[in-house]
């Protein structure tokens, strides 16, 4: 089920305090409204009573669809320091709930989900666009290695990041967006045709791709503190 609690928030602004209602776990099974509302961007956005200065709650949820085989940890940006305590958290939560500590009839509802953990809103509005369109989330950032190893253009700023934001049967959009303002500050479209090479070419491909799924934090953002992306990166052909 989905829980939303009520809650106060305060203005940053004006300092107004007012009543809202927060998530705590998106079921999207069964609320799939929230899932849409997730997805066009007014998932838990309000705006002040007092100023209209528009409010947007931080993330501290877990977002589960069973029927689509996703299920994410989802946190505010600036947890993203502690993410390896928080992975060791969301494995630990994924296990009791759905995983190998969990009753078999839990088990079994998450066949062949793997647990996820991300930071901020457009990095969860990913996750959801790329299950949504059957791609490897793993795969999704081996392709912006690519593109940030090519366009030497496309850097990005430490609160900056490449995130999946549609596509189709040919094309994969991508937005350079900050993670925390949700300001978006390009644009771009990859073949789709990229990801089906990737995939195809396990072997070039392993060492970099392995170092993103041995964490539910399965984002380039996480090897690019210690620059180990962009360095393997360079070395594909």
């Amino acid at each position: 089920m989905s829980i939303l609690l009520g809650a106060a928030i305060q203005c940053p602004r004006c300092e107004h305090e007012q009543e809202v209602t927060l998530a705590a776990s998106v079921n999207a099974d069964r609320r799939p409204d929230l899932r849409a509302a997730i997805l066009d961007r007014t998932f838990q956005a309000h705006v002040c009573v007092a100023c209209e200065a528009p409010l947007r709650l931080p993330l501290h949820m877990t977002y589960l669809d069973m029927k689509r085989g996703i299920w994410v940890a989802a946190e505010a940006v600036d947890s993203l320091p502690r993410w390896e305590e928080l992975a060791a958290d969301t494995r630990a939560l994924f296990a009791g709930s759905f995983g190998d500590a969990a009753p078999p009839a839990a088990r079994s509802l998450a066949a062949g989900a793997t647990p996820r953990l991300v930071f901020g809103w457009p990095a969860l509005r990913e996750k959801i666009i790329a299950n949504e369109l059957g791609l490897d989330d793993a795969v999704v950032e081996l392709i912006k290695a690519t593109v940030l190893r090519n366009l030497p253009q496309a850097r990005l700023t430490a609160s900056q990041a490449l995130r999946l934001a549609g596509g189709n049967a040919e094309t994969l959009g991508f937005e350079i967006i900050d993670d925390e303002s949700e300001q978006i500050f390009g644009q771009m479209e990859v073949p789709r045709a990229l990801h089906d090479d990737i995939n195809g070419d396990a072997d070039s491909w392993a060492g970099l791709r392995n170092k993103l799924m041995e964490e539910p934090f399965c984002d380039l953002k996480r090897l690019m503190i210690d620059g180990s992306a962009t360095a393997e990166a360079a070395t594909m052909q």
